[in-house]
């Protein structure tokens, strides 16, 4: 690393340690971040503990990404790295049947019909990782700037649910390969008990197009159509870009 790198990184790293909250909204549209403020501060309560045991509580937090010094992470699973926390509008709810599209641990699907979403096609929490905010136009992520790599996914799901990874799957990631749609896997995640879809290759996908990633099975997820149309068609798309657009500002300040 040269030395002007060197320093960034470091520049980067203190800036995301001292901060708090109100130093960071300070950075943003006023009218933006106030709404986030009031919102973390009224939302802030004891639905926090039962929903961060699922892994997924939909709470976009920017703090400093390890494998990145240059982009932020936006969600709960990476809190405990350290940084800067901001909790967006909507955040807590109670994670399965019948849950309120409101305050759906997956942002996406808060203003979407869900009724038009096929369960093949619909991300289960239990496997949704929160992928950092890397910058628009950057290499290796997606349309909004959010990363882009199947290893820091899986990783997160080696952490979280280990139990649903077979000793074969296990050894694939460990590889840098794609693990598959196998018994045991299919064993925690039913929705994938479909017999075409066995032993084919799991990917993540980005919901929406979004910060949030979940693993599908390739099958479902064409280079287009598949669950990518299933989603425009449920009013899925494009839902995470307002949270995108304000961690672009946060970056580039």
């Amino acid at each position: 690393m040269s030395n002007e790198a060197g320093q960034l990184t470091k520049q980067t790293d203190t800036v995301l340690r001292n901060n708090t909250v109100d130093n960071v909204i300070s950075l943003m549209d006023h009218k933006e971040a106030k709404y986030l403020k009031q919102s973390q501060d009224a939302q802030y309560s004891t639905l926090d503990q039962p929903l961060r045991a699922t892994g997924t509580d939909g709470m976009p937090t920017m703090s400093k990404h390890s494998g990145n010094p240059g982009s932020v992470t936006y969600g709960s699973g990476r809190i405990e790295s350290g940084g800067v926390e901001v909790r967006a509008p909507g955040s807590f709810g109670v994670v399965g049947k019948g849950i309120d599209n409101a305050n759906h641990p997956i942002r996406t699907y808060r203003n979407a019909d869900l009724k038009k979403l096929e369960e093949k096609y619909t991300a289960d929490p239990r496997i949704t990782v929160e992928m950092p905010y890397v910058g628009k136009g950057k290499a290796g992520t997606n349309s909004e700037g959010w990363l882009r790599d199947k290893d820091f996914y899986w990783k997160e799901i080696m952490n979280k649910h280990p139990e649903s990874l077979s000793k074969a799957n296990k050894q694939k990631i460990q590889l840098g390969f794609s693990p598959i749609n196998d018994k045991t896997f299919r064993e925690h995640f039913p929705q994938y008990d479909i017999k075409e879809l066995y032993n084919d290759k799991l990917i993540h996908h980005h919901v929406g197009g979004g910060g949030q990633a979940v693993a599908v099975p390739s099958k479902l997820h064409p280079g287009t159509g598949g669950i990518h149309n299933a989603e425009k068609a449920a009013g899925v798309w494009g839902n995470d870009s307002e949270y995108a657009e304000l961690l672009e500002k946060f970056l580039n300040k």
